[in-house]
């Protein structure tokens, strides 16, 4: 799924939400996903570029059951947004082998925040290119051998899967 240009959030996760959120490109919105009261999602394999606001947003909104947002996160870039993790009112984010634009790294297994040297991120072009650090830099995940990419391109390239919602692949030539 892509996601763009939303003035608001990209995705937005309501009171007890237990879901699951992969291979999204979500650019260029106020919030690229928002978590709050309770819910837990899976987020793995998303690109989230140029937010305004924040590349993740987690809180209590006061309403309806209330509670902290909760959630994991795998194999994601967060890159350009206002803040990449914003997290308030107790919430906690397990985020782990994911690329986050930041002064430090976020605290998890195998996460960085180097440039993910994306192909044109311009015109919009969120793949990868070969320099990308984000290439063959995931962890394997149980559902990734038969998955597809966001292009429909086999996750699992060159023996190893890429951060994001794209997997790397050779330009095929003329």
């Amino acid at each position: 799924n892509t996601m763009r240009g939303f003035s608001d959030k990209g995705i937005s996760l309501g009171p007890l939400a237990n879901v699951t959120i992969h291979n999204n490109l979500i650019e260029n919105c106020n919030i690229g996903i928002q978590i709050k009261d309770s819910s837990d999602p899976e987020i793995s394999h998303n690109t989230i570029v140029a937010c305004t606001a924040f590349g993740i947003n987690s809180y209590i909104k006061g309403q309806g059951p209330g509670g902290p947002g909760l959630g994991s996160g795998t194999n994601n870039i967060i890159w350009d947004c206002g803040v990449s993790i914003f997290m308030e009112d107790g919430s906690t984010l397990d985020i782990q082998h994911s690329l986050i634009q930041g002064t430090s790294v976020w605290f998890g297994v195998g996460n960085v925040t180097n440039d993910p040297q994306f192909m044109d991120s311009a015109t919009g072009n969120y793949r990868l290119s070969v320099e990308s650090p984000a290439v063959d830099a995931a962890t394997a995940l149980s559902w990734l051998p038969t998955a597809v990419d966001l292009d429909g391109r086999a996750r699992v390239y060159n023996g190893a899967p890429d951060m994001g919602a794209y997997e790397y692949q050779p330009p095929v030539l003329p």
